[in-house]
This record gives C-alpha cells, structure tokens and sequence, in this order.
C-alpha cells in the first residue's frame, strides 16, 4: 500500500546518533575557530552562530584540544554538573 511505502522510505531518514553537549562560545569568530581548527573540528559541529555540540562521545578528547588551543569550557554555567 502507498501508506506502508512511505513509512518504509521515511525510515531511517533521521536518525538519533545520541546525546551532545552544547556549548556557547563568546562571539561567532570564536566558534569559527574551534570549528575550523584541525585540533578541534574532528570533534564538534555547529548549532548556530555561536554554539557548538560535542557529541558526549567525543567530549574528552574535544576538552584535550580545546585546552591545547588555549581555551576551557566554563564549569560554572554547565546544567547538571
């Protein structure tokens, strides 16, 4: 039937790849630095103009280049730790 093909075809087309961490950046340059900077981009994806998600897979390694790129995430504005 026409209403099972598209449930076939729409399945899979979005796909939960797990939780993420956002994090704000202070200005947009910023963001655009860490996520063209070879250290660092391997391990986030944008979400806007200043945020970028860091699928918590990656988070560690991610912290690793960012410290090594000169900045650290603030602890203080970091909901549910």
């Amino acid at each position: 039937s026409l209403l099972l093909k598209d449930i076939i075809e729409r399945t899979g087309r979005v796909v939960d790849r797990g939780m993420a961490r956002l994090i704000e950046c202070d200005d947009q340059a910023l963001a655009l630095l860490i996520l063209n900077d070879s250290g660092t981009r391997r391990y986030c994806m944008p979400a806007g103009d200043r945020h970028l998600a860091v699928p918590l897979s990656t988070e560690p390694v991610f912290r690793r280049k960012l410290k090594a790129l000169g900045y650290i995430v603030s602890a203080d504005n970091q909901v549910g730790e």
